[in-house]
């Protein structure tokens, strides 16, 4: 991304809140931090779509965009979206997932805190900030998952009293990376896959597979079809998000030029539907399906597609394609394929504000843990009851109460 674009942008333009020299958006007068005592203070709705833009300067991951986690709202999440800010520069920026109620709330943040001025974790002096800030949230704990396990072992320096475990399971953690390093050399690249994998390529390429990047707003219908295939094989809760969700996800991403969706046909025929999201460095493949009736005895177009994600991810500057967790049986034999780099997750940490209830939550955790699909199904339940007592239509998609 240039360094105009964001000014460039005429919904950043329109809005109060103006990118500063670096690039990155400003809240309004009046809510910077004063003094050398850095604060994390709330991000004005406004200003969302502009930090979809000014977060490709960074090492963010898209757990953190708001692309990511606005669709979820109507599915009853709660994201807080903060911005640290000491002597007038932005320094930070996190997305907190809340969950709870008013004397105990639970804050999840997934990849995050976002370092604006490096790929670093933040300094000791930002992390305190954002635990005092969860405190007056009432907040019994914050889980943190990340990556880049640097910024964990920051954190349990910096922020008081942590454990290493995963103290929120209802909202789980990304356990692993299956990534493919992009190579600007088309020949090296493809000579790392398994000869499998290329012969794949070539049968696809020779059966007519046309795979082209379309829309949301215009492919709701052939999403629905090939994602209703895949319902009908393998049963529901194959995605953790609704398919209404993922479209308005991949809405969002459009505007700044990190989502696409992949569709191949053949002969005219809608067989396989990708959806792809990039930040800065990786580009990752968020939701998919294959319509095995469609395909009929055609060889299957799956490498195809995401060897063009891949060219078209380089082409965008990314660095790495993530094909996901490996999954079960036939799914990591097919990503076995490209012959990846697995990367598993840190343990998470928990960074403990209320201890007198992190005591009584820690002696149910293992009982929420074991039943985890019933408490979310129960959770589903009371969030959709609450929303029509409310006058809200009982249409409104649901969903798992997961990472999505």
């Amino acid at each position: 991304m240039n360094e105009g674009m964001m000014l460039e942008n005429p919904r950043a333009a329109a809005t109060e809140e103006q990118p500063n020299r670096d690039g990155v958006a400003q809240p309004a007068a009046g809510t910077a931090a004063q003094g050398d005592v850095g604060s994390w203070t709330a991000i004005p709705a406004s200003t969302l779509e502009q930090w979809n833009f000014s977060l490709l300067r960074t090492a963010a991951r898209c757990y953190q965009y708001p692309f990511w986690n606005e669709p979820l709202k109507a599915l009853g999440f709660k994201p807080e979206y903060l911005l640290y800010e000491r002597c007038g520069a932005s320094l930070g920026y996190v997305v907190v997932m809340m969950f709870g109620f008013a004397l105990a709330r639970f804050g999840v943040v997934i990849d995050g805190p976002v370092n604006l001025r490096g790929d670093e974790p933040l300094p000791p002096d930002a992390l305190r900030a954002l635990a005092a800030w969860a405190r007056r949230q009432r907040c019994v704990f914050l889980r943190f998952s990340h990556m880049d396990n640097r910024v964990l072992e920051a954190i349990e320096m910096a922020m008081g009293r942590a454990e290493r475990l995963d103290s929120f399971p209802l909202y789980p953690q990304v356990e692993e990376d299956v990534v493919v390093k992009l190579d600007p050399d088309e020949g090296r690249m493809l000579a790392g896959f398994q000869r499998v994998a290329r012969r794949n390529i070539r049968d696809a390429t020779a059966a007519g597979f046309e795979v082209n990047v379309v829309e949301a707003t215009g492919s709701e219908a052939v999403m629905q079809a090939v994602f209703e295939g895949l319902t009908r094989r393998k049963g529901e809760g194959i995605y953790n998000r609704p398919l209404a969700s993922y479209l308005e996800m991949v809405r969002q991403a459009e505007r700044c030029g990190c989502g696409r969706i992949y569709l191949a046909s053949l002969k005219g025929k809608p067989v396989q539907v990708v959806v792809v999201i990039r930040t800065r460095d990786l580009a990752s493949y968020v939701a998919g399906a294959l319509d095995v009736e469609a395909l009929a005895d055609a060889t299957s177009p799956a490498c195809l597609v995401h060897w063009r994600a891949m060219r078209d991810s380089l082409s965008m500057g990314v660095k790495e394609y993530n094909l996901g967790a490996y999954g079960p049986g036939d799914v990591r034999v097919f990503k076995d394929k490209f012959r990846p780099l697995q990367r598993v997750s840190p343990v998470p940490v928990t960074v403990v504000l209320k201890p007198a209830l992190w005591g009584i939550w820690k002696r149910v955790l293992p009982l929420v843990d074991r039943n985890r699909d019933r408490v979310r199904s129960a959770a589903g339940w009371l969030l959709k009851t609450f929303r029509v007592k409310r006058g809200r239509s009982a249409s409104e998609p649901s969903g798992r109460s997961s990472v999505g």
